[in-house]
């Protein structure tokens, strides 16, 4: 699918795309933009990705434009957001201002300026989609315009109208813009009605569970390369040491309020220099299992069989277990979107070579659930998928993981997505200081 609006300034077409391969197959040959990443197991995967990469158009061109891709971390080749936008600035200011250029860039987007210095690969996924928006801006006195690949998915919406900051500088500028698009994400004035798909299924029980915060502190070392950067913490306050939650929940707050971070400690990567935090449910106490926003990192450069096979080499019965938690997700959405008359079938890619982005989420999420924790937490499980394939995909997710004891929690700047079956929300607040209070919120708010 490929459906264009053009906005009266001529500037701003939009192009909306069924899967993430053919939104990828558009941008890549439009933007003149190589998506093969450095790694070579990840270059494997990705070389089987349907066939987004074979019309690619590698003839060059001496029109320069921006980029922002699906992944905001991609279009970072500098340690530092410093070096980042300075690389740039350097070519149109003088060095005795450089330093105010690039602050006032990032202040421009609502970054402080202290985050100049900070390592990128620190930055939250909203944090990076910023500086992308920062770096575009410096960019604008060499390039004829703007590619960017679902510009908005990693943002609050309440950051949204740093987007329109972008869009406003870019016309002043006589820009072009061109934005591709997954059917039903977010964007700003632009409403896709897509169907109701949790009315249109069986209603998943809630599943009790319990989150336990003892006060977790979690510090970052002092750093001296690439660049020096001072010793930091985040505190995770809570009123009540343990709230009693009902599954699926959503976990909600800004960006870079520290969401990513509490899903680590909860899942045992970041362990608290101070404190602790652990979940309960049916499945007793412990870690919990977490699936990042882009799910491709996460098979460590295997196929979406291969990973299961190598992840399991050592233990067939939960293999067996995973591949059956795995077939009959795939099995249940592939129906489902075959009676929605779901146009975008291709998306789910096909069954006798997995190697659609959904066939890999589906891969990971069998994978932990197989595992039994007490907890699995998706980080935006809907990027990359359209509206309708995401509400599906987490359907089942949910579905599979109560049936075995699994308590979900959903990361999301799009509650409104994951409404109709959400049971409880986690609200994250700024408290100050690297205080992050976390308290309960309501259903209705």
């Amino acid at each position: 699918m490929d459906s264009e609006i053009v906005e009266a300034t001529g500037k701003l077409e939009i192009h909306e795309f069924y899967s993430f391969e053919e939104q990828l197959s558009y941008f890549v040959n439009e933007s003149k933009t190589s998506l093969i990443p450095t790694i070579p197991g990840a270059r494997i995967f990705l070389g089987e990705l349907g066939n987004w990469l074979v019309n690619y158009n590698d003839e060059l061109t001496e029109d320069w434009v921006s980029v922002i891709l699906p992944n905001p971390s991609q279009g970072m080749s500098f340690p530092t957001p410093f070096d980042v936008l300075s690389t740039i600035l350097q070519l149109q200011f003088d060095s005795s201002s450089l330093n105010d250029q690039v602050h006032n860039h990032l202040l421009e987007f609502g970054l402080d300026e202290s985050m100049a210095t900070r390592p990128v690969v620190s930055l939250s996924g909203g944090e990076l989609l910023l500086l992308n928006y920062a770096k575009t801006k410096a960019m604008l006195p060499v390039v004829k315009g703007l590619f960017a690949c679902s510009p908005l998915r990693w943002l609050n919406p309440k950051r949204f109208e740093m987007w329109e900051h972008l869009v406003s500088a870019m016309h002043h500028k006589n820009k072009f813009i061109d934005v591709s698009l997954l059917l039903g994400e977010p964007f700003i004035d632009y409403e896709y009605d897509a169907a109701a798909i949790f009315e249109k299924k069986a209603t998943i029980p809630a599943k009790k569970w319990e989150l336990v915060l003892n006060d977790p502190k979690v510090t970052f070392q002092e750093t001296s390369f690439p660049t020096y950067q001072e010793e930091s913490c985040i505190e995770f306050e809570c009123s009540a040491s343990t709230m009693d939650l009902m599954s699926p929940s959503l976990v909600i707050g800004d960006n870079g309020i520290g969401k990513s971070v509490l899903a680590k400690v909860l899942s045992g990567i970041i362990t608290p220099s101070e404190g602790d935090a652990y979940s309960v449910s049916q499945n007793g106490k412990g870690l919990a299992r977490v699936l990042f926003q882009d799910s491709i990192e996460q098979l460590f450069g295997k196929t979406v069989d291969a990973h299961s096979q190598w992840v399991f080499r050592f233990d067939s019965w939960i293999s067996k277990k995973a591949e059956s938690i795995y077939q009959s997700m795939e099995s249940a959405i592939r129906n489902d979107l075959h009676s929605f008359h779901f146009k975008g079938i291709s998306s789910l890619g096909t069954a006798d070579k997995k190697s659609s982005l959904l066939q890999a989420k589906l891969r990971l999420v069998a994978e932990r659930i197989s595992t039994s924790p007490p907890l699995l937490i998706l980080d935006e499980p809907g990027w990359g998928l359209s509206k309708i394939v995401a509400q599906c995909f987490m359907h089942e997710a949910c579905k599979h993981a109560h049936e075995h004891g699994v308590a979900v929690a959903i990361i999301t700047h799009q509650p409104d997505w994951w409404a109709d079956i959400s049971r409880s929300i986690i609200r994250l607040s700024d408290l100050g200081k690297g205080r992050v209070g976390v308290s309960q919120g309501l259903m209705n708010q």
